[in-house]
Formats: structure tokens, sequence, C-alpha cells
């Protein structure tokens, strides 16, 4: 990677580009120690090395997993990881069907966002319908 490309890849200001030359010394020795992290992190399985490539991650652990940019901050994700095979998205209207669910008592919950979850507690006799609404 040359100094050139450096600069066009990490030109915008918000980069920081000016505090990478100084720390390594000058342009071209920053792009020589961002060229080594970049083969490091393809090495370590962190970045794809083809266009359209994806990094597959299981998350055995229920919850909730954020993603994060260090560098655009408008680049994130938030990945909701459950213990139930039971679970639908809802229209964009708001309405959900679940279906096929074995007779039993459940706990109905709905994700609003990651810091709002509703509940309430279901009963669901064989062969029935059950209508849940939420506020």
């Amino acid at each position: 990677m040359d100094a050139n490309r450096l600069h066009h890849i990490f030109g915008d200001p918000r980069h920081n580009l000016g505090a990478l030359e100084r720390q390594y010394g000058g342009a071209e020795a920053a792009a020589e120690a961002l060229e080594a992290m970049v083969k490091a992190a393809y090495e370590n399985g962190v970045l794809s090395a083809h266009e359209g490539e994806r990094y597959r991650q299981v998350f055995d652990v229920a919850g909730l997993v954020t993603l994060r940019c260090d560098i655009h901050e408008h680049m994130r994700a938030l990945i909701l990881v459950l213990d139930t095979p039971f679970f639908v998205l809802s229209e964009p209207s708001g309405h959900y069907r679940l279906s096929r669910l074995p007779a039993g008592h459940y706990t109905l919950k709905v994700w609003l966002s990651s810091q709002t979850t509703l509940a309430r507690p279901v009963d669901l006799a064989p062969g029935s319908v059950v209508e849940a609404n939420f506020p």
C-alpha cells in the first residue's frame, strides 16, 4: 500500500490520517504499518478477502450483541440472540403471527429496542388461537 493510496482511502478528516503519520513518522511508514495491520486482520479472520464474502459467527448465548465501527459512528448493528425456536418479526404495521406453537404456558416477549422489552403470560390450549396486543 503506497502513501497515495493511503490518502485516497483514509483521506476523510474523521479518519485522522495526520495522527497516523505523526505516530509512524510519515505517510510511507503509516502506509506500511496499516498494510501490516490489514494483513494480520485477514490472517486472523477479522476481515474477508473477497467482496461479498461473509464472516460467519455462531452465537451460543442468548442476549443482545452490539457491533460498532470505531471509525464510522453511523456503522453499528444490534443482533438479538434468542434461546427459543419460536419467534417472528412484526410487519411494518406492528402486526405479527406466531404459528405452530405447541399447547402450553408461555411468556410472550416483544422487543421494541435495546432498552425496551414488553412481556405478558399466554396460555395456549390445543388447537386454539390467542390474540395478544401490546401498547
